[in-house]
């Protein structure tokens, strides 16, 4: 190999390296956004409101640190007993069994507050029949099993079904795996904040404006809702307040559970 192949290659490393970290950066700020929405949407809060700040942004991976060490540890024991051997077959469902919890991820705040099992268990079904029963059909001509997966899986690279494949085809199959990754955190991110304002059990009371509460500070701008406490559940009334040099706001912490969403 010669200098200018070594030069190219080197090239494309730091490019390569270089769009990872524009990627990573702009997935970081678009799971903060995408929570934040998800927390709005309940409360029916203005979405132009919404404002980076960096205390946002250090909540957002404590909530997502927190996140996934407790899905980790609930689905760990999964992941021990998936087979280790270097058959096709085993491979197979090793990649099955890291989708699924992939899915799994991206889905389990919405299942932490009421959403249907089957939205898990659906999309879990077609999966297990497309990666292991479809070779079956598709593949008659072939008697061993294993030959019958392994001729489905190359049908499966040599196809571009759709833009999305067509694209991550070219781009290799680390980007794939790292596209379906961040898919599954950007939904992840959206739950979360959901779950957060759907589980929300204390507020801060704003003193002299009973049944005033804050919701959220958007730095300087205070979103601020009218509760009818008794019914655990907001008035519809939503107050936007900028916080202007000198004034403030007095407020106390008190704890009247849970509000009935205001999301359609």
């Amino acid at each position: 190999m010669n200098k200018t192949d070594n030069s190219k290659n080197q090239g494309l490393v730091v490019l390569e390296e270089s769009f990872a970290i524009a990627l990573l950066t702009v997935s970081v700020y678009a799971a903060f956004l995408l929570k934040e929405i998800g927390y709005a949407r309940v409360f029916a809060i203005p979405l132009d409101v919404i404002s980076t700040r960096e205390v946002g942004l250090a909540l957002t991976a404590e909530a997502f640190l927190f996140g996934v060490l407790s899905y980790a540890g609930k689905v760990n024991l999964i992941w021990i007993l998936a087979p280790k051997s270097d058959g096709l077959i085993a491979i197979v469902a090793r990649r099955f069994i890291a989708i699924s919890l992939l899915i799994g991820f991206a889905l389990y705040p919405y299942l932490a507050t009421g959403l249907s099992i089957w939205w898990l268990v659906g999309p879990l079904i077609l999966f297990l029949f497309f990666t292991f029963l479809w070779p079956l059909i598709t593949q008659r001509g072939i008697s061993d099993y294993e030959d019958k997966m392994a001729a489905q899986l190359v049908v499966d690279r040599n196809s571009n079904r759709d833009i999305v494949n067509s694209v991550l085809k070219l781009l290799g199959r680390q980007w794939h795996i790292t596209f379906f990754v961040m898919v599954a955190m950007m939904v992840f991110a959206y739950g979360l904040g959901r779950k957060e304002a759907i589980k929300q059990s204390s507020f801060f009371a704003v003193d002299g404006r009973p049944g005033w509460f804050v919701l959220k500070i958007y730095n300087d701008l205070v979103v601020t809702a009218l509760v009818d406490v008794k019914q655990k559940q907001l008035a519809g009334e939503i107050e936007l307040t900028k916080l202007a040099e000198g004034n403030s706001l007095r407020l106390r912490r008190v704890e009247i559970g849970p509000l009935e969403s205001l999301a359609p």
